[in-house]
């Protein structure tokens, strides 16, 4: 012992013991010099705990992607209540387009996505959740219909809230249907930039809006907003939860429970109507 503490003030050029009376005692260096290799041992304890935590499944970090509406208005919700599972677990949601969260997935740089597509396909990567609808919809209180359905014409005339999200186009839909039936693409009489924007503009009555269910499911339940009936409008949006190569052949424990956990959560937020539950 006397030889290490020997080496320690030669090292620092300062002794860090010295005599009082029949004790020893430390110096100032000496205080400090403690002080520094407690945080150090402390540091290196805690990183045996992560790095065991982590080869255990205990601790993980987790990034998973999906849509704009997905990703503001589905998976914040759902994360938040999975995350006190796995408390040791840092999930991040990150946003994009479907080919982008996609392209993410497959080269490893995010770890799950929740993605859709307008046609039903076999995704060796994914696993099917079902379907979701487009819908129209308009305010309950500043209703532009009156309740009542309305024909492929009507529309055309309507205002409608529209987003413009880089390659997000909600409206398309709506837009070749009336196209392929002779009539000019739905009026746009208010573009903004977010789902929230759009949101606000159907409460004010200011127009109709073609949205996903999923995003607009609380407004439908609580009365809100209602679904415009249009003849000859029918769309769905196939939903996939996909996961990383890295993911899929060495699971964590948390990465686990959170796809289980997304796998029967996500499909909550579908529309469930007569004739459109989603099947296997």
């Amino acid at each position: 012992m006397s030889f290490q503490i020997r080496r320690l003030e030669a090292t620092l050029g300062v002794p860090i013991l010295r005599r009082d009376g029949r004790r020893v005692v430390p110096t100032e260096a000496g205080l400090t010099l403690y002080r520094y290799a407690s945080e150090m041992l402390a540091a290196t304890n805690a990183l045996k705990r992560d790095v065991d935590a982590i080869a255990s499944g205990e601790l993980d970090e987790i990034t998973v992607g999906a849509n704009p509406a997905y990703s503001a208005h589905v998976l914040p919700e759902l994360l938040v209540r999975f995350q006190p599972r796995h408390p040791g677990t840092r999930l991040t949601l990150v946003q994009g387009s479907m080919v982008d969260i996609a392209a993410q997935v497959r080269s490893g740089q995010i770890d799950a996505g929740v993605v859709h597509s307008s046609f039903p396909q076999a995704d060796h990567d994914g696993i099917y959740l079902g379907h979701d609808e487009v819908l129209i919809v308009e305010s309950a209180r500043h209703p532009i219909t009156n309740g009542q359905p309305m024909t492929l014409e009507e529309v055309s005339k309507a205002p409608l809230v529209d987003l413009r999200a880089g390659r997000v186009q909600p409206a398309a839909p709506l837009n070749n249907l009336l196209v392929a039936a002779g009539l000019p693409p739905a009026k746009a009489v208010l573009i903004l930039s977010t789902w929230d924007g759009v949101k606000q503009g159907v409460r004010a009555g200011i127009g109709l809006a073609v949205v996903l269910h999923a995003l607009v499911r609380g407004e439908l339940r609580s009365g809100e907003f209602r679904v415009v009936a249009v003849h000859g409008f029918r769309e769905l949006r196939h939903v996939y939860l996909l996961s990383s190569d890295r993911r899929r052949e060495r699971p964590s424990g948390a990465f686990r429970d959170l796809h289980a956990f997304l796998e029967q959560e996500v499909p909550a937020a579908f529309y469930r109507s007569p004739g459109l539950i989603p099947t296997d």
